[in-house]
């Protein structure tokens, strides 16, 4: 083995438990995130996409499924409820920041607040995150190009890659179904390796899978998954939100880490508890509490 200083050291997602358990952070290979459906794998994903950039590293957030406006609305809601926490109720979700009707109902101080957090996003997020979405499908060899060229501006540095989502990474060939999930799959492995970065792909799950109950078997062609995939991360959700004083529905929500080719895997999601706010695109790290919740998590804060 050779030592040398173009050795890679991990990049942390900014969750303190999930960089713990990942022995400090995402390093270079493929890392499939998954859950059931609406449970908040993209709010996730972008947030940790944005904590990243926060850091300094850069991040190329792929998506082929929201547009770089919603996505934006989504960190803004999150960062005006981060300031404000105990004003909860007064936060504002995405859509009410995208709606022009509704923007011209606000008071002066929430329109001073958006102001406010849209310009700390443009100076310390913007420039190391880049928003790309898919026009159609783009392919491997597209985000490999777009990779390659963000990296230039940043000394060579590569850019953690996010993809929303893996079944709607097009190919070269023909294939559907199985088939074309193999190749995207192997395709997006082989790039974290030649590029020497981490690649996190967003999946899907099949129709039906409960929000708190997502094992291996939950992904379709799980084989594929576990045999390609370097981490497999699993986001699980309680069925009921719980209200709490601040007027945001909160959900009870764990990550499991159901591969890591290279470490540690958890037992259950209670092992990395998190709460989750959807109105505000927010997710929190909690602590375990044996006694309340279907999860048993509270609310750190």
């Amino acid at each position: 083995i050779c030592f040398n200083e173009d050795s890679v050291h991990p990049v942390p997602t900014g969750f303190r438990q999930l960089d713990h358990w990942l022995e400090g952070g995402l390093m270079p290979g493929l890392y499939l995130v998954g859950s059931a459906a609406t449970v908040g794998k993209t709010s996730l994903c972008l947030q940790i996409a944005d904590q990243i950039a926060e850091a300094g590293h850069p991040v190329m957030f792929v998506s082929v499924v929201q547009r770089a406006n919603e996505l934006i609305a989504k960190s803004i809601a999150r960062y005006l409820y981060r300031e404000r926490p105990e004003r909860g109720a007064q936060s504002l979700s995405p859509n009410e920041i995208l709606d022009c009707q509704r923007r011209s109902n606000w008071n002066g101080a929430q329109s001073g607040s958006v102001i406010e957090i849209s310009r700390w996003y443009l100076s310390h997020i913007a420039p190391y995150l880049r928003l790309a979405e898919g026009t159609g499908r783009p392919s491997v060899a597209d985000i490999r190009s777009a990779s390659e060229l963000m990296s230039e501006k940043y000394g060579g540095t590569m850019p953690v890659i996010i993809i929303d989502c893996l079944q709607l990474i097009a190919n070269d060939s023909d294939e559907v179904g199985r088939l074309m999930l193999l190749k995207s799959t192997v395709g997006l492995r082989q790039l974290a390796r030649d590029l020497r970065t981490p690649v996190l792909a967003i999946s899907s799950v099949k129709p039906g899978v409960e929000a708190d109950n997502v094992e291996m078997l939950s992904f379709a062609n799980a084989e594929i998954m576990a045999d390609i995939s370097d981490v497999i991360i699993v986001l699980e959700r309680s069925r009921r939100p719980e209200s709490l004083e601040n007027g945001l529905a909160c959900y009870h929500c764990g990550l499991q880490v159901l591969k890591n080719r290279t470490g540690k895997t958890t037992a259950h999601a209670k092992e990395l508890p998190l709460s989750y706010f959807p109105q505000v695109s927010t997710f929190a790290e909690a602590t375990l509490a044996p006694t309340s919740g279907s999860f048993g998590f509270c609310d750190a804060r």
